[in-house]
């Protein structure tokens, strides 16, 4: 899912240039909100995730399962085969590391 909606947004941009992106931030943010996925720069997202990734896989695909795969805390501990309290924590690091990613492109 994350590949379709980065392949998506990188279209648009083509077509328009990426004329009227909006940053924000990803407090509150909720997964299934389909106009706010439209407000989030979906690319800067997808390249701190790959930064995240050199770092530790594992807070990379909480965060994907989360953000893009829309799975709940349960769902996404029964996926990984952690226990939630485990995935809630790798969420929080997960989030600060992309939301700094972003104060640094700002």
């Amino acid at each position: 899912m994350r590949h379709v909606l980065i392949d998506y947004v990188r279209e648009r941009q083509a077509e328009r240039r990426g004329g009227d992106l909006q940053r924000v931030t990803m407090d509150g943010l909720d997964h299934g909100d389909d106009r706010r996925m439209q407000q989030i720069d979906l690319i800067a997202i997808d390249q701190a995730l790959q930064r995240l990734r050199e770092l530790d896989v594992r807070l990379e695909q909480v965060f994907e399962l989360r953000f893009f795969g829309g799975c709940t805390i349960e769902e996404t501990a029964e996926v990984l085969d952690l226990s939630t309290a485990t995935v809630e924590r790798d969420l929080r690091a997960a989030r600060a590391f992309v939301a700094a990613q972003f104060q640094e492109s700002v």
